[in-house]
């Protein structure tokens, strides 16, 4: 599924056309798209791997992360997903576990932000 959820990440807006371009245009078009399927496939695994450690942590069983791809979709996934398989104990570890999936997206979003900004240039709008 993780591989499956890059590739819709990747060829998000493409899947159509797939068929009808060379192995070339293929090429070209997967290593323009890549830091874009990279850095988000990166934001949601650190966002679910958030979630895993503290769980984790507090010696509460989860599942590791489901990717859900979805190829038809503006942004190519669904997100992902843990499973919580027992019960949690307190509001602490409710917290905590709750907390850490955003937190560690924010920490590796913030960068992806600036990079981005750095990499794109502006163009004149046409009127």
């Amino acid at each position: 599924m993780f591989v499956l959820t890059f590739l819709t990440l990747t060829f998000q807006s493409e899947f159509f056309s797939i068929p009808f371009l060379s192995t070339e245009s293929l090429k070209e078009l997967f290593f323009l798209r890549l830091p874009y399927s990279l850095s988000l496939i990166i934001i949601l695994l650190a966002h679910e791997m958030g979630h895993f450690l503290a769980a984790r942590y507090y010696g509460i069983q989860v599942t590791w992360p489901y990717f859900i791809p979805i190829p038809l979709a503006p942004i190519g996934t669904m997100g992902a997903v843990i499973r919580i398989l027992e019960p949690i104990r307190n509001k602490k570890q409710l917290f905590d576990i709750g907390i850490w999936g955003p937190l560690m997206s924010l920490i590796l979003s913030v960068p992806c932000y600036v990079i981005g900004i750095y990499m794109s240039s502006l163009v004149p709008m046409k009127v």
